[in-house]
């Protein structure tokens, strides 16, 4: 489980976004390395789990094998400003053989997004997202 927070350092409610990608960085071709992606940060944070459902060897360049990849949108700040913070956690188990027996069925092409309801609350409602009804902007 990878767990992604991305935490906007400006007043809630501008029109700004973000495409997020976590990717494992070990496929050349793009569409096969996505594991999750998201967008918009004009409602606050937003928070994503993805579940890579992958196995990786000891003696993979582990530091190359899970990536983020950031884009920011609408956003007209001095240069060197802080935009962003972004909190991550992977949550991994360790063991002896390569069958992993994960509870998460994954299907290719959606993420799961948890939105929270208020700034306030602790309740996350999770939220399907079809990669295919996001726009990547082309520059």
């Amino acid at each position: 489980l990878v767990q992604v927070t991305i935490k906007p350092l400006n007043r809630q409610g501008l029109n700004t976004s973000v495409l997020a990608s976590l990717r494992d960085a070990r496929h050349l071709n793009f569409d096969d390395s996505l594991i999750a992606i998201e967008t918009s940060l004009c409602n606050g944070p937003v928070y994503f789990d993805g579940y890579p459902d992958l196995t990786i060897s000891l003696t993979d360049n582990i530091l190359e094998t899970l990536k983020i990849n950031i884009k920011l949108h609408s956003y007209n700040i001095l240069p060197g400003s802080e935009i962003i913070a972004i909190i991550h956690h992977v949550h991994y188990k360790a063991t002896n053989s390569i069958y992993h027996k994960s509870l998460v069925n994954l299907t290719k092409g959606e993420t799961t997004m948890m939105k929270c309801v208020t700034n306030y609350s602790n309740i996350l409602i999770p939220q399907k997202i079809k990669w295919s009804d996001i726009n990547i902007p082309e520059d």
